[in-house]
């Protein structure tokens, strides 16, 4: 038999649901964002003018800084006026038509924070004359993105303004993004590179080894790595660039992107791989009896007696080509090895002392300054006994005067073992005597320079006069080299040069055959 209905079953009916609107905006307690429970207010003719707020959750207490009795049964214009001309129209839409209002990043000016804040607002129609609003405060996220967008535009510009080239590339290879200096380095177009990938790019040799790198930061081995490689140039060439290679990855630990950094460094590449090339030809020609000493001799200007003889550096190529020092030397300058020549050049003039000769050796600004070379020297001197005596050493005016107090060491450290000191190539450094003065020097070497327009500039003559004069007040030597013609020996002899050196009195010759010029 059907149950029939009652007033009382309406009261129940009414009671529950209450109770059960009272547990749901109860559970809105625990809603980390605001929500609120509107109520159209209506004037006379039934238009919506406002919305009262009829529930409010803790978490828009919180966020107004107010408690619930201060907002419900109040008007939103009442609370917060600016809704009339930006939302209250939405919410009237929401409630009439049953249309969900989303607004996404909308700004407001907030009265009650008395700021301008940035929302994500949601309002959807409950039953009756309601609505529920909830929304969350994006301001910080929005800052945050402009932040990251700012930060990414501002890295974007690096890249594009780095001297060095710079780029991003997919996990596959292929580039994303890169900058003029990267076209620069590998002579390709945009177009052309865009269409590239870094596989293409690297020298067969180096793929290998990079794609072992690469698969480790994609397997989460590794973030970064840096090497030197070859790579291909768009015309063909190998070109060296120092890679500098890191990742950007997602929240799963996914590389998203790489990010290289390649710095162009062919040219230090190819001095290093010259200064090997050399290394190696000057220890072959050591090791193959190449590298030897020539012999010159500097005869007394009144006697024409051989008094000395300077020894020069000479390599034999392997096709028996005798090449003279403007072949060799400037390398081994440029790449600091003059200390190897000299420490060879020492021990070949120690034998010819040894053999009763007397030699002058010529040593380098590298091994004036080389602690090591000049240690070296003192030793083979001291084991060379009453040879050392018969050893000169050579330096230019412009060692001395870059080096003056090693130089002034090391002419002490000479005149203790017996040898002489030259000062070569003088009046060519443009510094005063006076600056040598603490050197202990045997002799003054006239240039080339002086000796070969003496004749036809009184000023080269007024110069090797000023030396000469020099020389005399100091009790030095005068040697004049390069002495090619009679015409010139006379004159050097008139006025008052000691020694004679140049291809009038003799050419260099390998010291081997230079018995005859023993003393």
């Amino acid at each position: 038999m059907a149950r029939q209905h009652s007033s009382e079953d309406d009261g129940s009916a009414t009671a529950s649901d209450h109770a059960t609107v009272e547990v749901l905006w109860a559970a809105t307690d625990a809603l980390i964002d605001p929500c609120v429970l509107l109520e159209a207010m209506r004037d006379a003719s039934g238009e919506i003018v406002d919305f009262r707020y009829r529930h409010v959750n803790q978490a828009t207490c919180d966020y107004f800084g107010v408690s619930r009795g201060y907002l419900v049964g109040s008007g939103m214009l009442d609370t917060t006026p600016g809704i009339k001309e930006s939302l209250l129209a939405d919410f009237i839409r929401c409630l009439e038509t049953g249309e969900a209002l989303i607004l996404n990043d909308f700004t407001y000016d907030n009265e009650i924070l008395q700021d301008t804040r940035r929302y994500d607002l949601r309002a959807t129609r409950a039953t009756g004359d309601y609505i529920v609003l909830t929304w969350r405060d994006v301001s910080e996220r929005f800052e945050a993105q402009q932040r990251l967008a700012a930060s990414e535009a501002r890295y974007r510009q690096t890249i594009k303004s780095a001297a060095v080239g710079m780029a991003l590339f997919s996990p596959d290879g292929g580039f994303t993004e890169f900058n003029d200096a990267l076209c620069d380095f590998f002579g390709y177009d945009p177009t052309t590179l865009l269409h590239m990938t870094w596989q293409e790019l690297t020298a067969p040799e180096d793929l290998d080894t990079n794609v072992q790198n690469v698969r480790e930061i994609l397997s989460g081995q590794a973030d970064t790595y840096r090497t030197t490689k070859q790579y291909l140039h768009a015309d063909g060439h190998r070109i060296w660039g120092d890679l500098s290679l890191g990742c950007l990855r997602n929240f799963e630990g996914k590389v998203e992107y790489f990010i290289a950094q390649i710095t162009d460094v062919t040219p230090i590449e190819r001095e290093l791989r010259e200064r090997l090339e050399f290394e190696a030809f000057l220890s072959d020609a050591i090791a193959d009896g190449r590298l030897i000493a020539y012999a010159q001799p500097i005869v007394d200007a009144h006697t024409d007696r051989v008094v000395e003889e300077e020894l020069l550096v000479r390599v034999v190529g392997r096709d028996g080509r005798v090449m003279v020092p403007d072949d060799f030397l400037p390398q081994a300058r440029r790449f600091g090895l003059m200390p190897t020549i000299d420490r060879f050049m020492v021990a070949r003039g120690i034998e010819l002392a040894r053999a009763g000769r007397r030699v002058a050796v010529n040593l380098s600004a590298h091994s004036i300054n080389d602690g090591a070379t000049v240690s070296t020297i003192v030793e083979q001197l001291r084991a060379a006994g009453d040879a050392a005596a018969r050893v000169s050493f050579e330096i230019t005016e412009h060692t001395a005067l870059a080096s003056t107090d090693l130089a002034e060491r090391f002419s002490a450290d000479m005149r203790r073992l017996g040898c002489r000191l030259a000062l070569d190539d003088f009046g060519t450094g443009f510094g005063s005597f006076t600056e040598l003065r603490g050197m202990m020097l045997d002799k003054l070497k006239i240039d080339r320079s002086f000796v070969s327009g003496l004749l036809r500039n009184p000023q080269d003559e007024s110069v090797v006069r000023a030396i000469i004069a020099i020389a005399g007040e100091f009790a030095l030597l005068t040697t004049a080299e390069g002495v090619e013609d009679v015409e010139t020996r006379n004159r050097l002899v008139e006025l008052g040069v000691d020694q004679l050196q140049g291809f009038l009195v003799g050419r260099p010759a390998p010291a081997t055959r230079a018995d005859e010029r023993r003393q």
